[in-house]
């Protein structure tokens, strides 16, 4: 990109673009431009997370606002996509980290725009890799097909429960009171129209390194305005859970909660990936005709399981869950290559299933919470 279609861009957007991102865009390696087919499509890929059109970048700001449903944060610019998501950086920072625009939250990405690069470049030369290696492999008369790895269901749902994490069924019967459902709340919302859907006790939450006393409140926003259906979680420290409150008592049920398939297949040891990898899928592409019939019969058995034990949708008779895996929501975000596998990976705080869509999911992010309203 040429020192005038950087002004370009300062001028139509009013803002001074870092030191760092002049520097990268100035002098981005013509290889990158060009990329393989994506596997399993023959759709081009592309260099996205640098935009290099200067109508493109300024369009794409405005696609952001409207993705986040009001104004960007103040001095951010959106330098490129991350699948259905948007790269974007603070202008004030002359060399800054690059941030992740999902839904309506912003996360932590990588820590510089040169560790943005690695990973396009990395990403770039995996592309041609393996684009070369399938071009290779046509190419041979007589391939022998290629070795294959099974896995019963035993094995499988093995590695499953192994990554199980602790939980506490919410119901409405038991000895343990935890939580109040719907009623007025017990630590206030913000200002503004909410609804309030579950108060939880946190010494029923099974994963709480930040060592939280008192009561965590969870709202859904009712206002018709830009906060519509937004989730706040506010949490007070000296509250406590009243005896009689004006909405329902429910209890906690210690429960062992399997992941999601996807979970499994993203973040599961080493023997699972080899499996994956000898039949060319993986978390964000998995198909069962590509799998010998005793993988299938175990991928059949994994999700058979999975829909069983896991409580989403309320197969269990509760009304929420603290802890435990949720179900990911990738619906959200589409099973591409940069779905936003940070957030699965995240510590489940709660999730509820009873009066859902929507499902409102609150996970754990080190000092903060995130939180979100799912729908299909």
């Amino acid at each position: 990109m040429t020192q005038e279609q950087l002004a370009e861009i300062e001028q139509a957007l009013d803002l001074k673009l870092p030191p760092a991102y002049r520097r990268i865009v100035g002098s981005l390696p013509a290889a990158l431009r060009e990329w393989p087919p994506a596997p399993r499509s023959g759709a081009n890929q592309s260099l996205r997370e640098f935009l290099l059109d200067p109508a493109a970048l300024i369009q794409v700001q405005e696609a952001a606002r409207q993705r986040l449903g009001r104004d960007l944060p103040p001095h951010s610019f959106v330098i490129g996509h991350a699948a259905e998501n948007y790269w974007l950086i603070d202008t004030r920072d002359d060399d800054p980290p690059a941030q992740l625009l999902v839904q309506d939250m912003v996360l932590d990405g990588p820590p510089s725009l040169g560790a943005l690069l690695d990973r396009v470049k990395q990403r770039h030369k995996e592309a041609w890799k393996t684009a070369k290696r399938s071009s290779g492999a046509a190419t041979l008369a007589a391939a022998a097909p290629k070795p294959e790895t099974s896995m019963t269901a035993d094995e499988l749902l093995a590695e499953a429960w192994r990554m199980a994490r602790p939980a506490m069924l919410l119901k409405e019967q038991g000895t343990e009171y935890a939580a109040v459902w719907k009623g007025l709340g017990v630590a206030p919302p913000p200002p503004g129209q909410w609804e309030h859907w579950l108060s939880f006790d946190t010494r029923f939450l099974p994963h709480n390194p930040r060592g939280l006393a008192g009561v965590i409140s969870v709202y859904l926003c009712q206002e018709d305005s830009e906060r519509f259906e937004q989730v706040e979680v506010v949490h007070d420290p000296a509250a406590a859970l009243p005896e009689a409150p004006d909405g329902q008592r429910l209890f906690a049920e210690p429960y062992q909660c399997p992941p999601p398939v996807e979970a499994l297949f993203k973040f599961g040891p080493p023997r699972i990936q080899q499996w994956l990898q000898a039949h060319d899928a993986s978390a964000d592409d998995y198909s069962p005709r590509e799998f010998d019939a005793s993988s299938r019969q175990a991928l059949q058995a994994l999700e058979q399981m999975v829909n069983r034990e896991h409580p989403f949708g309320d197969r269990m008779n509760c009304v929420a869950m603290l802890g435990g895996w949720s179900v990911g929501f990738l619906w959200c975000y589409g099973s591409e290559e940069d779905t936003p596998w940070q957030l699965l990976e995240k510590r489940l705080v709660a999730l509820t299933f009873r009066d859902s869509e929507p499902w409102l999911e609150v996970l754990q992010d080190e000092d903060r919470f995130l939180a979100f309203s799912r729908i299909t």
